[in-house]
């Protein structure tokens, strides 16, 4: 398969893990704060990083320590963020604000990655993202808080994409993701430590899933940024509102209307178009 068409799939399927975290998030979100659900994921998902790391022979203790360190720090945020949204927001809602991180990864790839961005590039994201504002549409023209924590969870995703991408270069894909998972479990378990509740026997079960599908997640999203241009493969992370729009429906029996739909079709056309679009050339005529 095509590097950058198997790129695209990994990023889907991290996309659709990461819409199931979203959609268990917000159920827990009632007795839980984001803080112990950030420490809880990183919980389930260390031991068994340990245990795959060990069957692969695969040291965890990294090559680029200084950058591990700021990918687990830029993603921590993010998520603590995100999860904040979550407890406010439809869940659709939220994961539109958080993939809205195109924005903000096109320029950092380009100036830190020196990554070429072509307008037609630039041009679908705007396509895709508009496509996923008329999936999610703010029902306020006020801002909010958790609208305000989606938006800054954007610019953090962002930044931790860009770090995956380097890292890529001379990192295992599980090292990555365990120093991420590592050290949100230590951040989220010292800033849970006030307001620790114990989960309940039936809570258990969403909780697990949460640390299940988020590891699955950051593995496919590692895996993506290993193959594909984080300028590009960021711009599919819109599709995570089409799952957010799923969930509404089978979950909460929301049908969505007809701006819905066509927003659906215009980003999942999009970003097809996005991949499909060759790089952006080196002769400086065609870059953004």
């Amino acid at each position: 398969m095509n590097t950058r068409w198997s790129a695209a799939l990994y990023l889907v399927a991290a996309t659709a893990s990461f819409s199931v975290v979203g959609l268990l998030v917000k159920w827990s979100a009632t007795r839980f704060p984001a803080a112990e659900q950030v420490f809880l994921r990183g919980l389930v998902g260390v031991p068994i990083l340990w245990l795959l790391a060990r069957a692969r022979r695969v040291s965890l203790a990294g090559r680029r320590r200084r950058l591990l360190v700021g990918r687990a720090l830029a993603g921590t945020v993010a998520m603590f963020l995100f999860f904040v949204s979550l407890a406010g927001l439809p869940v659709g809602e939220a994961l539109l604000l958080n993939q809205s991180n195109p924005i903000f990864a096109l320029p950092l790839a380009a100036v830190l990655l020196h990554e070429r961005i072509s307008w037609r590039h630039g041009a679908l994201v705007v396509a895709a993202l508009a496509g996923v504002a008329l999936i999610v549409r703010p029902q306020s023209a006020s801002l909010n808080w958790p609208a305000l924590a989606g938006l800054a969870s954007a610019l953090f995703t962002a930044l931790a994409y860009v770090q995956v991408r380097e890292l890529t270069h001379s990192e295992s894909s599980l090292t990555i993701v365990f120093w991420f998972t590592a050290g949100s479990m230590l951040l989220g378990g010292l800033a849970a430590i006030p307001q620790f509740v114990l989960p309940r026997g039936d809570e258990l079960p969403a909780l697990l899933g949460i640390g299940l599908f988020a590891l699955l997640g950051q593995l496919s999203l590692t895996r993506a940024y290993a193959r594909g241009e984080v300028g590009r493969l960021a711009a599919l992370g819109s599709l995570g509102a089409v799952f957010g729009a799923v969930w509404d429906l089978l979950i909460w029996d929301h049908v969505p209307d007809v701006w819905t739909a066509l927003g659906g079709l215009v980003a999942i056309a999009a970003c097809a178009a996005l991949q499909a679009l060759p790089a952006a050339r080196g002769d400086g005529g065609d870059r953004a």
